[in-house]
């Protein structure tokens, strides 16, 4: 999964625009907006945009890039003017451009301000914009179906394993379980332990949940499974270790990893 490229100045606009051919000869392939807003299955809604999130797909016919997919998050505005049947939908020339804080993306070049209201084309503004290459993802096929199903079983993965870790408290009992195990390296080890941590003092330590991860340890039996929580470590505000903890499906601990370097 390729990961998005947030757009923060003219710099990482350009790099877009260059990437996308200036999206000469494209087209807007398919979108999709997602509000924030929902009624849960006890029919209570929560009433707020609180995303307001436009994913749109765009295809190219010449750029080494040939799809991408841009992120507009807190939008503002969406103003969608598709052309019917009879006249194409090439795109020759498209604007991005920062505005008083606002992104403002247009199926035409050289976007101003004043063109929101003398244009009669689509243009989207949002507070955040970012990007991605899409693979494999020339033709008709409808790319927002074929993620769908992927989705709902990445949402469905997450919910069972955050049940067990919720349940069994597993994120308590690892930070729990890394100032036992920091205690007794300071005890045991106390020359190592000054090397490593010069000058020690606690309230300098801060650690953090870095992953939480669902392993199958001798594929494809199921004999072996574990959920590992992993906790970074930072020291005077550098990076010095991690402590991985790997739990049985029952939230007992199989085993651990204390890494200092």
């Amino acid at each position: 999964m390729q990961y998005y490229t947030q757009i923060k100045d003219n710099k990482d606009i350009e790099e877009l625009m260059d990437s996308f051919g200036w999206f000469h000869d494209s087209c807007i392939k398919e979108l999709e907006y997602y509000s924030g807003s929902y009624v849960d299955s006890n029919r209570c809604m929560y009433p707020f945009n609180s995303s307001r999130c436009v994913r749109m797909v765009f295809q190219s016919q010449n750029t080494a890039i040939s799809t991408i997919e841009m992120k507009f998050d807190k939008i503002k505005k969406l103003n969608l003017i598709p052309r019917n049947e009879e006249y194409d939908c090439i795109i020759y020339g498209a604007s991005l451009k920062k505005i008083d804080g606002l992104f403002y993306w247009s199926e035409w070049s050289g976007f101003k301000i004043e063109d929101i209201t003398r244009e009669h084309g689509t243009w989207i503004s949002a507070q955040e914009v970012s990007w991605r290459p899409l693979r494999n993802a020339l033709g008709e096929e409808r790319i927002y179906n074929r993620n769908k199903k992927a989705d709902m079983e990445k949402k469905m993965l997450h919910r069972k394993l955050k049940r067990i870790v919720d349940g069994y408290g597993l994120i308590e009992k690892s930070q729990e379980m890394f100032w036992a195990t920091l205690k007794t390296y300071q005890q045991e080890d106390a020359g190592e332990f000054n090397i490593k941590f010069n000058d020690y003092d606690k309230s300098k330590i801060k650690i953090y949940i870095k992953s939480v991860s669902f392993s199958i340890i001798n594929w494809p039996s199921d004999d072996y499974d574990c959920i590992k929580v992993s906790i970074g470590i930072e020291y005077n505000n550098k990076n010095a270790g991690y402590h991985d903890i790997l739990y049985r499906l029952d939230g007992e601990i199989e085993d651990d990893y204390f890494v200092i370097y």
